[in-house]
Formats: structure tokens, sequence, C-alpha cells
């Protein structure tokens, strides 16, 4: 097992730089800097090679924010895949809904008929039930 140091933590972070985004390679070291800080904590390692990589790496606004979903064929095979499947097929309509509506799921399961609107137009996300209390959405 190759030593945890200054050389090597460079190495990790130029290899996450050059396979990963900018963005998840920050929270990878993120991590490692965590850990390693907690390792120094308790004399496991006697010094941090990831402190401070992080404030190096500057992450595009638009790279932060960007989401990925899936694609119309990976939607569709997801669905399939609950449709067939013996035993969470009954599922499929709630996945369904959670993809038409992009809902958050502590959202989709908190909803109650008296936010649907009478003719079926819209739904108002008020609440979401978050280990079984209800509280208001995250947005």
């Amino acid at each position: 097992m190759a030593e945890l140091d200054l050389e090597n933590a460079i190495a990790l972070r130029d290899r996450l730089l050059a396979t990963k985004t900018a963005n998840t390679s920050r929270r990878v070291l993120a991590q490692l800097n965590a850990c390693c800080k907690w390792a120094v904590e308790r004399a496991i390692l006697e010094s941090n090679p990831f402190e401070g990589m992080t404030s190096k790496i500057k992450v595009a606004k638009s790279e932060a924010d960007e989401i990925d979903p899936f694609d119309r064929a990976e939607i569709g095979a997801i669905v399939r895949g609950f449709e067939t499947d013996r035993y969470f097929k009954h599922y499929t309509p709630f996945v369904k809904f959670l993809f038409m509506t992009g809902c958050r799921t502590s959202e989709a399961i908190s909803l109650q008929w008296k936010h649907v609107s009478n003719d079926l137009s819209t739904i108002l996300f008020e609440e979401a039930v978050v280990d079984g209390h209800r509280k208001g959405p995250k947005t």
C-alpha cells in the first residue's frame, strides 16, 4: 500500500480532475480532507495532504447547478423494469408520476386531495414527508 503523502495526494487530485468534473473532484477531495483531518486529530496520520486542495479547484456556476436528467430511452427502461418486475410492479404508477412531475419523492408521498385542483389540472406541492414528519417543501 502506498503511503499517504502530499505527492500521492497531488497525483490523486490530478487523476480526479482528468477523469471527473471539477465539481465531482472537489467533492471527493473535500471528503478525503475530512477523513484525513479526523485521522490527524487521532494521531493516525502526521499530516493532512489534502488540506486546502478544494479551494484551488474552481467550479463554474453552471457546472455546480447542472442537472443531468434521464433521457427518454432511460426513462422507458426504468418504467419497463418496474412494469415487468414480479415484486415491484405495483410501484409503476408512482414511478411514472415522479418522472412526469419531476417532484421529489418526499413531496409525492405527502400529497393529499386538497393539493389537487378540482379540475385535476394543477397540483400544489406544499408539503414533504421526511422521516415520517410533515414539513414544508425544499423549494
